[in-house]
């Protein structure tokens, strides 16, 4: 015999043996009755529910075989777990029992005499597995009694009811359906409240605090009263309403030690406002239930802590990142907004500094306009952004409850300033106190009346807070009227004065101090820099010009200036034989004379004899205008491609070149080969040459002031009209320039060479004149010639 069918008889065997015990204790029986029976066919789908008429459950209890009993009973619109302890229970999972147990459907139904009716030793009814009580909102009450499945089927189970002899099978596996525990139904919402009706948060631990609320407002009462930060309250509330037990891990503990809850690190304590308290009593005069949790020792590192309810014995786990979360920083729960300003517009601001000039500021009629220390038109963006900045001031930390307000700049009576905002619709004023700086000039320190902080702000909030009445003083120093042509211009400089004229063409000249054609460009720059003088901002706003501009010399200008004269309107149709229109009237007007000043990289102007006396500041480019050459620049009158000879002595070394047609020939050498192309661009830069400015305007100018008694440099081009024109160039300039000093013979007086033209005229003059090179042609030198 082989090992295959040895194998094979021994299996025979023992499933013999099997059958056989199976038919002595009656198994086989009861298989065949199962295996024989049929479903019955109600017929009615609700004659299949094996509670049938239950109605409403209000109670639930399950037991074991073990003794264990779990009891639920219906508490308002939830549940609660009543054994084997009182407890909240979690709503879905008990409707979802009873939802199993109410809809629960038989497919076979077996009376006592039935002779295919299971043994007990095939349903376990008698000693069920589980009993199920439930109890509807009228008393009555129905137990099932639940055994075990039917052979090779765990989608059905045996069961009766408490009271009936008959044996159900029903279409679920019961077993599995009721296989919970009394933390199965536990509710894990171990702290549940309405955070809306919440009214004070207690918190102990390493950040202890307290917020109570007034009104719709939450505030810090502990360890500083201040306003809180709604969303953050609002979010530590739900951070405690959710809090949820990881495990319940000791419903009767004997001792806390053993969870560092003797002593906890860390407790929670929330007052709720009770559902049958009046919204409109006063806080303290309402009825309040305390939610009051206290975490103590880590229970698994890094994840969960124990932790416990005040006023229920129970010790559970919870997440250890939701304890953290009930721990905020006092500046994270802080409102960061240093005022509470209403929403409403303002009308009045009071800026009242220690040092520096203060301001009353009013709206009247939409518009800004100041009261002292002048009365005058506001700057109105200015303003605005103080209110924008107070609205929107926020710390960047909190100074609680300092022993002394003196290092701060805040000490009564001897704080650096004060803002007062007035409300339009109402007597509400809103002040904040200003400091001083912080040590290092990063920070700065404000305070509010009365409050026990000191808020730290960023020095570019401060700035604004800090200005004197001079920031908020109209910017516009001087304006021409819209429709107005300027004339003439007055220009008194610390080098002399200046007047200039409009030509009927449009074109001005200079009257003084030389007669002479203006500068085109210069002058339009000029009239655009005055047509509307508008400061960046004010600087000074008193009766007299502050000392660091009265010791300057300043520029002053006047403008002279026509507008037309609207015409009457006509009192007869036009015709053909209408006379030509009339040309128009002008009525004309001379401006304010105006003072710049230039220091310190920046440009200064006023108005002379204004009151109060405004100054400006703008750019360094405003002055640099008023101080730019008047006098036309072009200062050598050359047509390169009609110049007959060029002389060009640099220093005690002469060059001579004639033109015989296209060809320039060197006069002392005739070995020397010239570049006309070279030359004709050295003299087309010369007749691009433009002053920079004039040093000296007179006819005879003294030379050797200039150091143009022996230039550096002269130049005499001959034209083919006969014109020669002069020019010498100075080894020197003026102080602090690079230019050099040089005089024409087309224009009268001294002018300054700017330093990248010089560079051109050096660059260009290179290269004219061509040595002799053997192999290049021409004739050798002879002995002694170069």
């Amino acid at each position: 015999m082989n090992v295959k069918t040895t194998l094979i008889l021994l299996v025979l065997a023992v499933v013999g043996l099997g059958l056989l015990i199976a038919v002595q204790v009656g198994w086989i029986g009861d298989m065949k009755a199962w295996l024989a029976g049929k479903p019955d066919q109600p017929d009615a789908a609700d004659d299949r529910l094996l509670l049938s008429g239950i109605g409403e459950v209000s109670r639930l209890t399950l037991g074991t075989p073990m003794g264990e009993t779990i009891s639920l009973a219906r508490d308002g619109k939830g549940w609660r777990l009543t054994v084997p302890l009182d407890a909240p229970a979690t709503g879905w999972q008990v409707d979802s029992t009873i939802s199993i147990l109410t809809t629960l459907e038989y497919s076979r139904k077996y009376a006592p005499d039935d002779k295919d009716a299971p043994s007990d030793d095939l349903t376990r009814l008698n000693d069920p597995l589980r009993t199920v009580t439930l109890v509807n909102d009228q008393g009555q009450s129905r137990t099932v009694l639940v055994g075990k499945n039917p052979p090779m089927d765990s989608a059905r189970t045996y069961v009766r009811l408490a009271g009936d002899d008959h044996v159900y099978v029903v279409e679920r596996n019961l077993l599995s359906s009721l296989d919970k525990s009394a933390n199965d139904y536990r509710d894990k919402a171990v702290a549940k409240f309405d955070t809306d009706r919440a009214l004070r948060v207690t918190v102990r631990g390493d950040r202890s605090f307290q917020l109570a609320k007034t009104g719709e407002r939450w505030r810090l009462t502990e360890p500083v009263a201040a306003r809180a930060e709604t969303q953050k309250v609002d979010s530590l509330l739900r951070a405690v309403a959710d809090l949820a037990a990881a495990k319940f891990v000791d419903d009767k503990p004997r001792s806390l030690s053993a969870y560092g809850l003797d002593q906890p690190s860390l407790t929670v304590t929330v007052e709720v406002d009770a559902a049958t308290t009046v919204a409109t009593q006063p806080a303290a005069a309402r009825a309040t239930r305390v939610v009051s949790v206290a975490f103590g020792a880590v229970a698994e590192k890094d994840k969960t802590v124990f932790a416990k309810l005040a006023d229920k014995p129970w010790v559970f786990e919870v997440s250890a990142s939701r304890a953290e979360q009930l721990q905020p920083k006092l500046l994270d729960l802080r409102d960061k907004r240093v005022l509470d300003m209403p929403d409403g517009p303002i009308a009045r601001v009071e800026v009242a500094l220690s040092a520096g000039t203060s301001a009353t500021l009013e709206k009247v009629d939409g518009a800004w306009r100041m009261r002292s220390p002048f009365a005058g038109d506001c700057d109105g963006q200015s303003v605005e952004k103080l209110i924008t900045t107070m609205r929107d001031l926020k710390v960047a930390e909190f100074q609680d409850n300092p022993p002394s307000l003196q290092p701060f700049g805040l000490a009564k009576g001897k704080e650096v300033g004060k803002v007062t905002l007035s409300m339009s619709d109402s007597d509400a004023s809103v002040t904040l106190l200003l400091g001083r700086s912080s040590r290092r000039g990063h920070m700065a320190f404000v305070q509010r009346p009365g409050s026990q902080s000191v808020a730290v702000i960023s020095v570019d909030d401060y700035a604004v807070l800090l200005r004197p009445a001079p920031a908020y003083w109209h910017a516009g120093i001087f304006e021409l009227p819209a429709d107005a042509e300027v004339t003439a211009m007055e220009l008194q400089r610390p080098s002399g004065a200046f007047k200039l004229s409009k030509q009927p063409d449009g074109k001005f000249n200079l009257l003084a101090p030389i007669s002479a054609p203006a500068d085109a460009d210069n002058v339009r720059a000029l009239l655009e820099a005055l047509r509307a003088v508008r400061a960046q901002k004010i600087i000074s706003l008193d009766t007299q010009l502050p000392e660091r501009f009265a010791k300057l010399k300043p520029i002053r200008i006047a403008l002279s200036y026509r507008q037309p004269i609207p015409a009457p309107p006509a009192t007869a149709p036009a015709t053909a034989s209408a006379p030509d229109k009339p040309e128009p009237e002008y009525a004309v007007g001379k401006s304010p004379t105006l003072l710049a000043v230039k220091d310190r990289g920046m440009s200064y102007v006023w108005q002379q004899g204004a009151m109060p006396l405004a100054v400006g500041e703008l750019p360094a480019s405003f002055y640099d205008k008023l101080d730019a050459e008047l006098r036309d620049r072009a200062v050598l009158d050359i047509d390169a491609d009609h110049a007959e000879s060029l002389k060009v002595n640099v220093g005690d070394t002469p060059m001579g070149f004639n033109r015989a047609g296209d060809v320039w020939r060197y006069d002392d050498d005739p070995f020397v080969k010239t570049d006309a192309d070279k030359i004709k661009q050295f003299l087309r830069t010369l007749s691009q040459i433009r002053a920079s400015r004039f040093a000296d305007y007179g006819d005879k100018p003294d030379l050797k002031r200039f150091g143009l008694d022996k230039p550096a440099m002269t130049i005499e081009i001959t034209l083919e009209s006969g014109k020669t024109v002069r020019l010498a160039i100075s080894g020197v300039g003026p102080v602090g320039s690079r230019g050099l000093y040089a005089t024409s013979s087309d224009v009268p007086g001294v002018w300054v060479l700017a330093p990248e033209t010089g560079g051109d005229v050096t660059k260009s003059l290179q290269g004219i004149r061509k040595e002799y090179r053997p192999g290049t042609g021409g004739t050798k030198p002879p002995p002694g010639r170069s």
